[in-house]
């Protein structure tokens, strides 16, 4: 594992699929802060957020134009680029509740494409990465202060509203981007073994090529 393998089409054309995957999260994530803080229902941290998101934002534009590179995306990278993503939903659930906020389970979606899409120790790796940033937010993090009956009962709303919502983000992009991951890793495979078979083939039509060349000389050649 010291020499990263290099991953062909099918790597690049996934990581332009986790930079999308990144944009509508972080659309999703702007718009509930920006309810919360135009509905004034919760006290938040709003600079950090912010800050956060922006981070988030800047690594998708920094990941773009690194796609413009010709060097290959490698699966070390591809790892680096979900720890990434890791990374940035725990320092968000961090400021926003911890391991109470509706959103925490997303950190099987990352790990699921993982799965898909890497090798199982890049997956273990990141595997526990997110039990450790999961399990860190028992104990450090941000609590949401309750502000009344009326607004607690509102806060539960919206937390199922949230688990829904989660639910609902999760299950479409693991439904439909994953399996396209995994999908084009299959297609690049069977197009690497068709291409190994037929450059087999030709060195067998060559060797046969040679020996007959060799036979048809030694025959010309006069004792």
């Amino acid at each position: 594992m010291n020499t990263p393998v290099q991953l062909l089409s099918a790597s690049r054309q996934n990581l332009w699929r986790l930079i999308l995957i990144r944009l509508l999260v972080l659309a999703a994530q702007s718009a509930a802060l920006g309810f919360a803080y135009l509905s004034d229902l919760l006290p938040l941290p709003w600079l950090p957020l912010a800050i956060t998101l922006g981070v988030s934002l800047a690594i998708c534009l920094l990941t773009a134009l690194r796609m413009r590179a010709p060097w290959p995306v490698t699966e070390l990278e591809y790892a680096v680029q979900l720890g990434c993503d890791l990374l940035i939903h725990s320092v968000l659930l961090y400021f926003s509740g911890g391991s109470t906020n509706p959103f925490v389970s997303y950190y099987l979606v990352p790990l699921t494409i993982a799965a898909a899409t890497l090798p199982w120790v890049y997956s273990m790796l990141l595997s526990g990465l997110a039990l450790s940033g999961y399990t860190a937010l028992l104990i450090w993090y941000h609590p949401l202060h309750l502000l009344g009956m009326h607004q607690e009962a509102t806060l539960i709303s919206l937390h199922l509203f949230g688990m829904w919502l989660n639910f609902a983000l999760s299950a479409a992009f693991i439904t439909f981007f994953v399996v396209k991951m995994a999908a084009a890793l299959r297609l690049q495979d069977q197009l690497r073994a068709q291409r190994h078979e037929e450059s087999m083939r030709d060195q067998q039509s060559l060797a046969v090529a040679t020996q007959a060349a060799g036979a048809a000389h030694e025959l010309g050649t006069p004792l």
